[in-house]
């Protein structure tokens, strides 16, 4: 399996959290594939940054590190995906901010699954979505 896991996932892995945590060391252990959208990258570092959390920091900083796949930067395809993903979402009025919209661009590129507890901000853009909080 793909993933691309939701900042609010990771926080709850931060928080140690052993609901999210499980699902995520099973899936390490059976050698899924976990992504971090360079959004989800720039969602939780500046709030770690912001509070000063350099013990989460450098959690995040070796997990990136110990997986060779893992961050994936915007390219032209996920941008496009994202622009018509935003538009059907427009013309069904079930806009999404943008950082949602990416993580499930990055997700239909890779054909991987979006792991997150706001399922409802997924649930009508067409991506698979698993929720680990449950």
């Amino acid at each position: 399996m793909r993933y691309v896991i939701d900042t609010n996932i990771w926080i709850r892995v931060l928080r140690k959290e052993n609901k999210v945590r499980g699902p995520l060391q099973a899936a390490l252990a059976r050698s899924d594939e976990i992504f971090i959208a360079s959004i989800v990258y720039f969602e939780l570092l500046r709030g770690l940054e912001a509070r000063g959390d350099t013990e989460s920091i450098r959690f995040i900083e070796h997990f990136l590190a110990s997986q060779s796949h893992i961050y994936q930067e915007c390219s032209k395809p996920v941008w496009d995906t994202a622009i018509g993903l935003w538009t059907t979402a427009l013309r069904n009025n079930k806009a999404r901010g943008d950082a949602d919209i990416l993580i499930a661009a990055f997700a239909t590129q890779l054909k991987a699954t979006v792991v997150t507890d706001n399922e409802k901000h997924f649930s009508h853009l067409d991506v698979p979505i698993e929720n680990w909080n449950q």
